[in-house]
C-alpha cells in the first residue's frame, strides 16, 4: 500500500514538474508570438497578415499545449494505459504482417508444387489460424482503448496525440 502511495506521489511530482514547464513554454510562445507581431507590423501588409497567422497558431498551440497538460495531470494513469495499449497494437500488427507474409510465401510454395506439397498446405491453415488469434487480440486492445476514450471523454485528437 505504501509504494502505491509512494508511486503517486511520485507521479504527482512529475505532473506538477510537466505543468510548470508547459506553462514556461505557452509563455514563450506567447512572448515570442508578440515579438514577432511587433517586428513585422512596419512591413508591408502581406507580411504583416503573415505575421498575424504566425502569431494565432503559436498562441493556439501554447493554449493546446497548456489545455492538454491539464486533462494530462488529471488523467496520468488512463494516458499511460493507452500508450501500452497503442504500443501493444503496434506490436501485434507487426506480428500479423509477419504472418502474413509467411502465408504468402508458404502458399507460393503450395502452388508451385502444384498443390502436391502436403505439409505445407496444413501450414497455411495454421498461420491464417495465428493470424485471426492476433485480429482478435489486436481488436480487444481497441475495444479496450475505446472504452478508456469514451470513459474519460477523449476524443479522437486526445487519443491520436498519445505516444507509444
Amino acid at each position: 500500500m505504501g509504494n502505491e502511495k509512494e508511486n503517486k506521489d511520485k507521479a504527482d511530482n512529475i505532473i506538477n514538474f510537466a505543468k510548470s514547464k508547459l506553462k514556461d513554454i505557452k509563455s514563450g510562445i506567447d512572448d515570442a508570438a508578440d515579438k514577432a507581431k511587433e517586428t513585422i507590423s512596419d512591413e508591408d501588409s502581406t507580411v504583416k497578415k503573415a505575421g498575424d497567422n504566425i502569431s494565432s497558431a503559436a498562441r493556439s498551440a501554447g493554449s493546446t499545449i497548456a489545455g492538454f497538460a491539464k486533462k494530462l495531470g488529471k488523467e496520468t494513469g488512463k494516458i499511460a494505459k493507452i500508450a501500452g495499449l497503442k504500443a501493444d497494437i503496434a506490436n501485434l500488427a507487426g506480428q500479423k504482417r509477419t504472418r502474413i507474409t509467411e502465408l504468402g510465401e508458404t502458399f507460393l510454395k503450395v502452388y508451385r508444387s502444384d498443390f502436391e506439397d502436403k505439409e505445407s498446405s496444413s501450414k497455411i491453415v495454421d498461420i491464417i489460424k495465428d493470424i485471426d488469434e492476433l485480429d482478435a487480440k489486436i481488436g480487444d486492445k481497441e475495444n479496450e482503448m475505446k472504452q478508456i476514450q469514451q470513459e474519460e471523454n477523449l476524443t479522437d485528437e486526445d487519443i491520436k496525440n498519445i505516444k507509444e
